[in-house]
């Protein structure tokens, strides 16, 4: 998934914080490392700084800093357990993460951002750097949360990278996808590396998860690693194991190669991005088709802009939270394509918790038209008959969410015409209708259903 793809920009921090320790102890500066380290001064020091935590992956923490955020796992099955170190890895470094959640407090933004997110990014990454000169911080720039925030500011990075250097590692994620085609490019000749995915806004399957680097970075990693011992290397090899095969790395690092164990080949991996590929391909065609990128951004922003006026018509048990848009390659179209709503079953009182929204999560999906109160209209049942999906709800500060998007999938029937924007709509408030009905029928469903 995205979040297995954190390990790879973690093993380029404890790499270049190692470099550091190995580098600086000829220096009068390297006499300030903290306590835990004066046993082995080579030690390195990684501080993960989690952007938008709570509407990334729910595993990011747990991974950015170096262990295990599931019981299953792509490679070994299911012998792991939820926050375990991954193996040997904390004999190299020492890895913490700072997890700093975006909405909420009196300041927040209208679209629930704070207003002083930024300066907590500057103020998380600044006191972790002045507290090890070896310290490395991985900053993470979110470009589309699971509502669509894209934070913290870009100056964040700019600033931090021209301040600090190699001691940020500069990660976008991109794992959403529902950027700009020109934004990933950009990153990587300025910042660093992308995490990205083929299952989110391009329907793939899903796991489908991806890392790129810069030339620039890749480089740095592999004379970093020839400075390393072998029993390093090894101990690299057997903490990437879990997630990685030496054909997934093949000759970009080619000691880290060398060290993993050889043979096996994850073929899962390999179907799932053929299968992801086509999804971008078909839509890249489309897209060429259609008279280029601009044509389809305006079918974006027609579906956005006439889904949320859909969204505000279905109070008082639905409510449309207002969403944020940015400037420039952060979203396809300049618009954000996932529209969430809160639900209420008493509209005098709270909005749905996530333990209850998850169980409206499974009932979309569902036929529960013979489940509805006696006194449902046969137009009610109609609506409770049809299987819609919606994504997973988010907790976030003011009520948890449910989220519809738009997809590739239906953007290519807009662009090809295949289906033109008002028959989607009536498909898509079909799934705003059901959303309102069960939320007005919630209790008297779960007594009867779940």
């Amino acid at each position: 998934s995205g979040t297995d793809a954190e390990t790879m920009p973690l093993l380029q921090a404890v790499l270049e914080s190692r470099h550091l320790a190995r580098t600086g102890l000829t220096t009068a500066s390297f006499a300030g490392r903290p306590k835990q380290f004066s046993d082995d001064p080579t030690r390195g020091n990684v501080v993960s700084l989690v952007a938008c935590a709570g509407e990334v992956g729910s595993g990011t923490t747990e991974a950015a800093m170096g262990r295990f955020f599931s019981k299953s796992v792509p490679l070994g099955g299911n012998h792991v357990a939820m926050g375990q170190e991954l193996p040997a890895l904390h004999e190299l470094a020492d890895m913490d993460a700072v997890e700093l959640v975006a909405r909420g407090g009196p300041d927040a933004l209208d679209g629930g951002a704070r207003l002083d997110y930024d300066e907590l990014i500057f103020a998380a990454a600044r006191k972790a750097l002045a507290a090890d000169p070896a310290c490395v911080v991985v900053l993470h720039t979110v470009a589309g949360s699971k509502t669509g925030l894209r934070l913290p500011s870009p100056v964040v990075a700019d600033t931090l990278k021209r301040e600090f250097g190699n001691r940020i590692v500069s990660v976008l994620d991109a794992c959403q996808m529902r950027h700009h085609p020109e934004l990933i490019p950009r990153w990587l000749d300025e910042q660093g590396p992308v995490l990205m995915t083929s299952s989110k806004f391009f329907g793939g399957p899903s796991f489908g998860s991806g890392v790129f680097f810069p030339h620039e970075a890749v480089d740095r990693m592999n004379v970093h690693l020839d400075a390393e011992a072998p029993k390093t290397l090894a101990v690299l090899a057997e903490a990437c194991a879990s997630y990685l095969t030496h054909h997934d790395i093949g000759d970009v690092l080619p000691r880290l190669h060398d060290a993993m164990p050889p043979g096996f080949c994850n073929v899962g991996v390999l179907l799932r991005w053929a299968a992801g590929l086509h999804e971008m391909e078909t839509l890249r065609l489309e897209t060429e088709n259609a008279g280029g990128l601009v044509r389809v951004e305006e079918h974006v922003r027609d579906w956005v802009h006439a889904m949320r006026l859909a969204a505000t018509q279905f109070a008082p048990h639905l409510e449309y939270v207002p969403a944020t848009d940015y400037e420039g390659d952060w979203q396809l179209g300049g618009v954000n394509t996932i529209v969430a709503v809160r639900l209420k079953s008493d509209t005098d009182g709270p909005y749905l918790s996530t333990p209850e929204l998850k169980k409206v999560y499974a009932l979309m999906t569902a036929d529960i038209s013979e489940f509805l109160a006696p006194e449902s209209t046969m137009a009610e049942r109609r609506v409770a008959s049809q299987r819609c999906l919606t994504g997973q709800p988010v907790d976030i500060p003011g009520g948890s969410v449910l989220r519809t998007v738009l997809g590739a999938a239906q953007l290519k029937d807009l662009v090809s015409g295949k289906q033109n924007l008002e028959q989607m709509l009536e498909d898509d408030k079909v799934l705003l209708s059901k959303l309102a009905l069960i939320a007005r029928q919630y209790d008297y469903l779960l007594s009867h259903t779940l």
